[in-house]
């Protein structure tokens, strides 16, 4: 993507504190809705949807298309505009820029049934493709993960800068403790703790904060789960690969990626050096999600 212009930035700098306000008002409307009795039921693809994910997405269209509504509108529980959204993406260029609201009501949602502290709400503007802007709001911690590309990540507008890699016994990796299925993988991870949280969105922003090292992704996730998070690590010094370290590139077309690697550029350098080491090739990455 070609650098955004002053007045692009400008326009996302502007819109950022109507964004957060937004996301804290829907924040506290999903918690209330917690702690009644909670609907949920289960989509057509098995995943877990509740109430409150309807509630979020309602609230935020409803303000944020206000603010801007010349700019498309994608949330994960409106896939009948999925398809609209696609091809108007696809058919973007850099003189011509398409933006897009990429809302994902509540990323882990099954935490949120259980009433844990880890669940999210995450919205990306896309620039194309390319997500430009992110917030990420956890309601229980009252926390506020935000970046524009270009001008560094923040939690609750103090600055965010990933830490130097911390000593042995503290380094912690986000996956599926299935990850030492892959048994090439499996020397590189025995020094790490494998640690899990429901919320993909939040694994990222505790990289971002100098809370683990790295997150390991298998299974296939959609574009409004990595948008938000991929511009708040990566402003935060944080790097997003592919498993076989090909730039990890978001896709307007399919909005699905799988088998990914975020995390600090130290944990990637090692992560790296390890698959040279090893000699270990790209066809290594093609088994079945685990």
């Amino acid at each position: 993507m070609q650098n955004m212009t002053d007045i692009e930035i400008s326009r996302l700098s502007q819109d950022m504190q109507t964004i957060i306000s937004v996301l804290k008002t829907a924040g506290e409307i999903a918690s209330n809705i917690s702690k009644s009795s909670l609907k949920s039921w289960y989509k057509q693809d098995n995943s877990p949807v509740t109430e409150a994910d309807y509630a979020v997405n309602q609230l935020c269209k409803e303000k944020l298309t206000k603010l801007r509504p010349d700019y498309l509108w994608i949330s994960e529980e409106e896939p009948d505009l999925h398809e609209a959204a696609r091809i108007k993406i696809a058919q973007a260029s850099n003189e011509k820029p398409c933006y897009s609201w990429c809302l994902d009501p509540i990323d882990g949602t099954r935490g949120f049934m259980e009433n844990n502290n880890h669940w999210v709400i995450s919205i990306a503007i896309l620039r194309n493709d390319e997500p430009v802007l992110g917030v990420i709001y956890n309601p229980e911690r009252d926390q506020v993960f935000s970046a524009i590309k270009g001008k560094g990540a923040f939690i609750n507008e103090e600055r965010l800068q990933i830490s130097p890699q911390k000593t042995p016994q503290d380094l912690k990796v986000y996956a599926r403790k299935k990850i030492r299925n892959f048994e090439f993988l499996s020397p590189f991870l025995q020094n790490y703790k494998i640690s899990y949280l429901s919320s993909l969105a939040m694994r990222i922003c505790m990289i971002a904060d100098g809370k683990a090292e790295g997150c390991f992704l298998t299974t296939a996730c959609a574009l409004w789960d990595i948008a938000a998070a991929k511009v708040i690590l990566e402003e935060a010094g944080g790097q997003s690969y592919m498993l076989d370290l090909a730039p990890l590139k978001i896709s307007g077309k399919n909005f699905k990626i799988s088998h990914m690697i975020l995390g600090t550029a130290e944990f990637l350098s090692h992560y790296k050096q390890y698959l040279l080491d090893n000699a270990i090739k790209a066809e290594n990455f093609k088994k079945e999600d685990i």
